[in-house]
């Protein structure tokens, strides 16, 4: 179930849980192989989400690997482990980092595999250590062509840490902006594919569901008019008949009382069936949301604590990634699923809103930090969310604070 969840849900945590109870289950059994399995799991999951929990489980699995002599999880471990190293601004970390890559590069068992991954991890790492050079002749045994798209932004990272080292200040801008531009290309499609196979297979049930609600009232209507006739039936037999038929004729009765019964058990789990696909679709615009939140987090730690390069590369990247209409469609459904219909009931009182501002309100229910809703409004200043608050109070002619007014909603009164 881990597997499943971490293959198709868009940063989702249930996996990781699902991973850490198969742990405690293999604990008492005890089965060493598979908690081995689900620590490297755990490790890997983690890589996106926190690196030191990453670090944390992906060195317990290095060692227990060690242990039972799992070469092929030790490699796969110590790849994720160079993966995050690398990236440290420690220049220990970095040397362990290259380590890892050059012994597996190295041995007679190498993974023939993740060669051209474990050559470009040598070549950052021998970048950051500024031996260009050295990096340079790593760099060139690798067939760009060949790479996968997740390997693009890797190449690309190691292309831009070259002209760091040498210097050249204008190729790393270029080309670190050539690979970001990449990755976040890469999650944004990914989330929105998923969105759109979420909101499909959604779209299907609730079809469904409608379909098999028009058939079931069809169906009572016609049992309760065929009640009905049986009632004025069994009058008339047993006017006619008296006594001796009113036995069989409420047997009769019964049985279509139970079939009635039936149907409406039916129906009732169908109606269950439906809200839980509902709270799916919910959970996965959450899930949307949250990976948006983390591209522009990640745009600021990139920035090297300059507002200027944040700005140059927010605009850039916002051009790219500009929210569309599914984006707004999705955050409105959550808001007002979170908060009592919020959006919908402050439509009907105020008309006259702009788009904008609808969408200023939904991005505020949601809780995201100011930097993601700046992202999502085209904002270069973070003041003008603050105002944005005041001028959309004032609009909507409110005798408090636009938090009041949402709390209110969410308290329900």
């Amino acid at each position: 179930m881990g597997h499943l969840y971490r293959d198709y849900i868009v940063a989702d945590s249930t996996d990781i849980e699902l991973f850490k109870e198969a742990k405690r289950q293999f604990e008492q059994l005890p089965d060493s192989f598979y908690i081995l399995t689900c620590l490297s799991c755990l490790g890997g999951s983690y890589i996106k989400n926190n690196q030191d929990s990453a670090l944390y489980y992906l060195e317990l699995a290095n060692s227990m690997a060690k242990r039972q002599h799992q070469r092929a999880i030790e490699q796969k471990v110590l790849i994720h482990l160079a993966d995050i190293k690398m990236f440290s601004k420690d220049s220990q970390d970095i040397a362990t980092a290259k380590g890892i890559a050059l012994n597996l590069l190295n041995a007679k068992d190498s993974p023939t595999d993740r060669k051209d991954h474990l050559i470009m991890l040598t070549a950052c790492c021998l970048a950051k250590e500024n031996k260009p050079d050295s990096a340079l002749y790593y760099l060139n045994q690798v067939d760009a062509t060949q790479l996968s798209p997740n390997m693009m932004v890797l190449h690309g990272k190691c292309l831009a840490e070259l002209a760091r080292c040498r210097g050249d200040f204008d190729g790393f801008q270029r080309h670190f902006e050539q690979f970001r531009h990449l990755a976040d290309s890469l999650v944004t499609d990914d989330m929105q594919r998923q969105l759109r196979d979420t909101e499909a297979k959604y779209d299907n049930k609730a079809l469904k569901y409608k379909t098999l609600e028009y058939r079931d009232k069809w169906i009572i209507s016609l049992l309760l008019a065929s009640l009905a006739i049986c009632a004025l039936a069994i009058g008339f037999m047993v006017f006619r008949r008296r006594l001796s038929r009113r036995k069989q004729q409420l047997l009769s009765q019964e049985a279509v009382i139970e079939g009635l019964r039936s149907d409406t058990m039916r129906l009732t789990e169908q109606l269950d069936a439906h809200q839980a696909m509902s709270e799916g679709l919910k959970q996965t615009i959450r899930n949307q949301i949250d990976v948006f939140t983390k591209l522009v987090v990640t745009h600021e730690i990139y920035s090297l604590n300059s507002r200027m390069k944040f700005d140059e590369l927010f605009e850039k990247t916002y051009s790219i990634n500009h929210p569309d209409q599914s984006f707004w469609s999705g955050i409105r459904t959550y808001a007002d699923s979170q908060y009592n219909e919020i959006i919908t009931k402050t439509l009907k009182a105020h008309p006259n809103l702009r788009d904008v501002d609808i969408h200023f309100l939904c991005l505020y229910c949601c809780g995201l930090p100011t930097s993601a809703i700046m992202a999502c409004m085209g904002y270069r200043e973070a003041h003008s969310v603050y105002n944005k608050k005041l001028r959309l109070a004032k609009a909507m002619g409110l005798p408090m604070q636009l938090d009041e007014y949402i709390r209110q909603f969410k308290q329900g009164e």
